[in-house]
């Protein structure tokens, strides 16, 4: 998961900072000091125990995931001033993805978004769209399902754009990162998440996950120095 910290584009002695139980900080002061922004939203950001925590992790310990996620768009500030709006993605599978915006101090909910799996990473392309990953699960071992999804602020739209959806077999898997091309917004790579059989797979599109190719399929693999 993650990024969880992040540094204002226009000027880097503002960071945000996602924690696990207790919500959004900032510093004006490049780390120095910090303050926790009280209105992000009162949410529970505790984990529950899959139904098959004891056959995957054994003795299961629930704890807090938190805000997993942190992204300032750069579109909405000049240089010396603070970045206008910033998201935060929470790894809940309910409401999780927030932004503030015009430098303001009360977090709302991005409209339209999907529900029912949590955000794993989040990347904001050249073009001014979002893309995030998903997963059922916090991770790293129980992973029934995922996703990736392109988001679109100018229209509060959303689009799935999964390459590969789970299938319902002994082998689900979710979505675990994405990446954007900083030249081109139509260029982005996904990776899977938990998929042991046969092993986790990079996906690449150059048209905005129209179209996807496995770039791992062909790959020849050896751990003779493992």
């Amino acid at each position: 998961n993650g990024e969880r910290l992040a540094v204002d584009p226009h000027d880097g002695n503002i960071l945000f900072f996602g924690s696990r139980h207790d919500g959004v900080w900032r510093s004006t002061n490049a780390g120095v000091s910090w303050t926790r922004l009280e209105r992000f939203p009162n949410i529970d950001t505790a984990e529950e125990a899959p139904p098959d925590a004891q056959r995957f992790r054994g003795n299961f310990r629930p704890q807090s995931v938190g805000i997993v996620c942190v992204l300032f768009d750069p579109r909405s500030g000049e240089n010396g001033k603070p970045t206008g709006t910033i998201y935060a993605g929470v790894s809940i599978s309910g409401t999780n993805f927030f932004r503030i915006v015009d430098c303001g101090w009360n977090w709302d909910s991005v409209p339209h978004q999907p529900l029912g799996l949590r955000p794993t990473h989040a990347v904001l392309a050249s073009g001014g769209m979002i893309y995030l990953s998903y997963g059922k699960e916090a991770g790293p071992n129980t992973m029934p399902d995922g996703a990736v999804w392109k988001y679109i602020p100018e229209s509060d739209t959303w689009t799935d754009i999964t390459p590969l959806k789970s299938p319902d077999s002994s082998q689900p898997f979710g979505y675990g990162a994405v990446a954007a091309d900083p030249h081109d917004p139509s260029k982005i790579v996904v990776t899977t998440f938990a998929r042991w059989h046969p092993h986790d797979e990079v996906f690449y599109s150059t048209n905005g996950g129209a179209n996807w190719s496995a770039l791992l399929q062909g790959a020849q693999w050896d751990h003779a120095n493992a």
